[in-house]
């Protein structure tokens, strides 16, 4: 049998860029990937940490995990427990691969498709932290969805899906195609816009909702080409703050504002509500 660091580099497309050592790192499927994850999480993880009061000792749930790149980076963060949930046998597998190549007792994944399962039978505690990267806009149900996850969450929830450019609270149908790699598990799908967002987390029991302008990366040439004036990324945090002095305390930390600053050339946390006009970024104003 082969030993597991040639099991790892065997496979030639793996959607995240996992250091191996040695100077080895996972062959990606798309050159791109490698940029792309990386500036996710780092757009990410400085700012969790100021919301959980850190990392270390908290409990973290990473939906739509697919191979466990950011449910792996929390747990070699310190987090006490981490879970990671994918609906597909293969993504599960190679998690597990590297749990195994990384030592890591702390997380575990497991095979399940959230939109069929009520969470909160399935799993009987809370998470400090929901990771719900790149996993909303492939849900045909998103509104049942995330407020499952909403019952499941005692502080926060990270966000990260393609909206639609519209200012009201809509949910536009997609087909998706469930053959391609990286796909939902329906033939239809809802791209929600930025009010819908919020509306969405609220209903969840998220009383505090802010988004995340992450602006440089939108002059890179992957984002121009991948999206348009009416769909782009968005990065959004639901808290549950508890009080008003957290929710003080969060915008002091956050360094937050109530609007947009189309011109900023650095990352920007503002905070929205339902009727907050939404962000065009500047490239394609």
């Amino acid at each position: 049998m082969k030993d597991l660091k040639q099991q790892i580099l065997d496979i030639t497309d793996w959607r995240h860029p996992y250091d191996l050592g040695d100077g080895l790192q996972t062959q990606l499927a798309k050159s791109w990937h490698k940029a792309w994850n990386e500036w996710r999480i780092n757009i990410d993880l400085k700012r969790l940490n100021i919301i959980l009061g850190g990392i270390s000792g908290k409990t973290i749930l990473d939906l739509g995990c697919n191979d466990g790149y950011y449910g792996l980076t929390f747990a070699r963060r310190g987090a006490t427990q981490v879970i990671g949930i994918d609906a597909r046998e293969e993504a599960i597998r190679r998690a597990n691969l590297m749990k195994e190549y990384f030592g890591l007792e702390n997380i575990t994944f497991k095979c399940q498709d959230l939109q069929a399962d009520d969470l909160s039978d399935k799993l009987s505690k809370s998470f400090d932290l929901v990771l719900f990267y790149g996993i909303l806009y492939h849900l045909s149900n998103p509104i049942e969805t995330l407020r499952a996850v909403g019952k499941i969450t005692r502080k926060v929830i990270a966000v990260q899906t393609f909206i639609v450019g519209s200012n009201a609270p809509i949910l536009k149908l997609n087909d998706e195609n469930i053959e391609q790699v990286g796909s939902g598990l329906t033939s239809i799908v809802c791209h929600p816009s930025q009010s819908a967002v919020v509306k969405m987390l609220h209903y969840a029991g998220f009383d505090m909702v802010l988004r995340v302008c992450p602006y440089p990366y939108f002059t890179s040439p992957l984002i121009k080409k991948q999206h348009d004036a009416n769909r782009h990324f968005g990065f959004f945090y639901g808290i549950k703050t508890g009080s008003n002095e957290d929710r003080i305390k969060w915008y002091n930390s956050l360094e937050v504002t109530d609007t947009y600053e189309p011109n900023r050339q650095e990352t920007q946390v503002v905070a929205i509500n339902s009727t907050t006009p939404p962000l065009t970024p500047p490239i394609f104003l």
